[in-house]
Formats: structure tokens, C-alpha cells, sequence
């Protein structure tokens, strides 16, 4: 094959002559080419065969979606545990409403949920996995009241904290002096006012104090 490619080049330049010499190249990359694009290339009549897909269910490596990964650091499924109460006046027994019900553990002192109080002062916290909580609640001129630990379990995940009832605290504010002082000239668009104690302090007559007036 090799000895034919030969004599044909040598043909051609003799036919040619040297200004399609430059072209030689051109046709032997051409025709050692060729033979790999038949094997590449199916026969007529049939398709060529796809890729080889992974199977049902399985994305091939590198290829997964961003948003199929997966999750990192995310908390765990809420609980079906629940916590009730209300939360009144310890002296007259009206609801306090808006009331601050938060929800503390007792294994790691963790905040695990919270809540506020409807205007008849009810609160219902769930959401809750089995433990032992405990509640604190506040309210603006009231005392942290903190209640007795509840416990949640999977037989008994509904727990009635009862009513918490508040003590109302005194708020001491501090005294306040305001000093003013009046000014011994005022000008305005329509006339001057002057204080004359200010002004003229040792005049004993109307003149005394025109004479002072600047």
C-alpha cells in the first residue's frame, strides 16, 4: 500500500508540476483518514448504538442535579408532642396577654420552641419530640415565673402545663430635674421683649430701664 502511495505521488508531481506539489499532503492525510472513518462510521440501514445509561433510579457520577444533594446541618423532623397552658395575674387571676412561653430542656439548657399568649392568655406550644422541658415565662412588669418540668413521651405526647400565674413588679424610675432659664432679650418679627431684671437689675424707674435697653 505504502509502495503505491508512492508512485502515485511521484506521478502526480511529474503531471502536475510543483505549484500542486503543496497539495500531496493534503490528499495523503485525506486518504489515511479514511479508512478510520469507515470503522467509525455504521453501515447503512442501521443507527449507532447510544451511551450506556446507568440503571432506574441511578444518576451517573458527576452528573447530579445541585438541587438533589444532599442536605447539610438540617434539623431534625419536629415531634409530636404539644404543650398547653395559660398564663394569668397572680393576684387577680386576668389573663395575661402576649405573655413570652419559652420552651427550654432540661438534658442541654437548649431554647427548643416558643410562643405568645393569645389575648385570653392560652398558649399552645407542639412541634415537641419526647424529653424533659421546662417553661419560662415573662411579660413586660411581671417576674420571670419559671414552671416545674413537663415530660413528653410517646404515650403521653399532650402535657397541660396549667396556669402559670405572674407576680406584677413595681418599676422604680429615677428622678428627673428640669432646669430652664429664661432669656433676658426676645426678638421677634413684631416687637422685642426685654426682662428688666435682666436687663436693668438696679433701675427703680421706667426711664432707668429705657436707658439700659441697648
Amino acid at each position: 500500500m505504502i509502495r503505491l502511495l508512492r508512485g502515485a505521488i511521484s506521478i502526480v508531481r511529474r503531471t502536475l508540476g510543483a505549484p500542486m506539489a503543496g497539495a500531496i499532503p493534503l490528499v495523503l492525510a485525506f486518504m489515511a483518514a479514511a479508512p478510520l472513518a469507515a470503522q467509525q462510521t455504521p453501515p447503512a440501514g442501521q443507527q449507532p448504538q447510544p451511551a450506556a445509561r446507568p440503571p432506574a433510579g441511578q444518576q451517573a457520577p458527576g452528573n447530579r442535579p445541585p438541587g438533589n444533594r444532599p442536605p447539610v446541618g438540617q434539623p431534625p423532623a419536629a415531634g409530636p408532642g404539644e404543650i398547653r397552658g395559660s398564663v394569668v395575674d397572680a393576684q387577680s387571676s386576668a389573663p395575661v396577654a402576649a405573655a413570652s412561653v419559652a420552651v427550654w430542656s432540661r438534658a442541654d439548657s437548649a431554647l427548643v420552641a416558643g410562643a405568645l399568649a393569645r389575648p385570653d392568655g392560652s398558649f399552645r406550644i407542639d412541634g415537641l419530640r419526647p424529653g424533659t422541658y421546662y417553661l419560662r415565662v415573662s411579660m413586660m412588669g411581671y417576674a420571670v415565673r419559671t414552671s416545674p418540668d413537663v415530660t413528653i413521651t410517646p404515650a403521653a405526647p399532650t402535657v397541660n402545663a396549667g396556669a402559670i400565674r405572674l407576680t406584677s413588679t413595681g418599676v422604680a424610675l429615677a428622678g428627673i430635674t428640669a432646669t430652664g432659664e429664661r432669656q433676658a432679650v426676645a426678638i421677634a418679627p413684631d416687637r422685642n421683649t426685654y426682662q428688666t431684671r435682666s436687663v436693668a437689675p438696679a433701675a427703680t424707674t421706667a426711664s432707668e430701664v429705657l436707658e439700659a435697653v441697648p
